[in-house]
């Protein structure tokens, strides 16, 4: 029994030694551009060059993170596009891969459909593997991120002018690995196996029990 408790952490050391407990915190927001330029928000629309402002925290506030750092494109398709799959990528910045967990119309009148709109607010949840910027050397694991869009328009006319925003944030746990699954597994048999072990060590004798 000894010999397998050692097995175990045996494990459970080399599964840790092969995962990334810290990872990136941080957010960067865009400036995109739409096309087409006018509409209505619950069309669909092609989002291109992205480019990063001014507006970062955490690991992307660096002086190596310059604010026209480019990203990819996407598309927004017709209201509503939950659950659908999402990719935004770039050589430099890296590549988000997820789905579509939110999209909401806001109008000043949500019970009038015909009301002028407000805003279409999107979010994306996924992961988010790191670039070639200079910034994120040493950085080769996958983490969890979100994508939140906004799409702002001045009516609920056809030809309405539209406005975008968005934000991308990083969060500060990585992507679960197949060793993290590991670790997770051989942790849960050695705590029953310790407990296993302390009961039959409590457990009476028969002679202490005649005694």
């Amino acid at each position: 029994m000894k010999m397998a408790l050692l097995s175990i952490a045996a494990a459970m050391f080399f599964s840790t030694a092969s995962c990334k407990a810290d990872f990136i915190v941080g957010s960067v927001g865009f400036n995109v551009e739409i096309e087409p330029v006018s509409g209505l928000l619950e069309d669909s629309f092609h989002i291109t060059d992205l480019s990063s402002k001014k507006g970062r925290t955490g690991f992307f506030n660096d002086v190596s993170f310059a604010p026209t750092t480019p990203w990819g494109n996407f598309d927004i398709a017709d209201f509503s596009m939950v659950g659908q799959p999402i990719t935004v990528s770039n050589a430099g910045f890296g590549a988000f891969n997820g789905t579509v967990i939110s999209d909401v119309i806001q109008r000043l009148d949500p019970l009038v459909p015909t009301s002028r709109v407000v805003d279409r607010q999107l979010t994306f949840s996924g992961t988010w593997l790191p670039g070639t910027n200079p910034n994120f050397i040493g950085y080769t694991d996958p983490v969890i991120a979100e994508i939140k869009f906004t799409l702002t328009t001045t009516g609920g006319h056809p030809n309405a002018a539209l406005n975008g925003s968005m934000v991308f944030a990083a969060h500060g746990q990585a992507v679960p690995e197949p060793g993290t699954l590991v670790f997770l597994t051989a942790a849960g048999v050695a705590v029953q196996l310790r407990r296993r072990l302390k009961r039959k060590s409590d457990a009476p004798t028969e002679e202490s029990a005649v005694a």
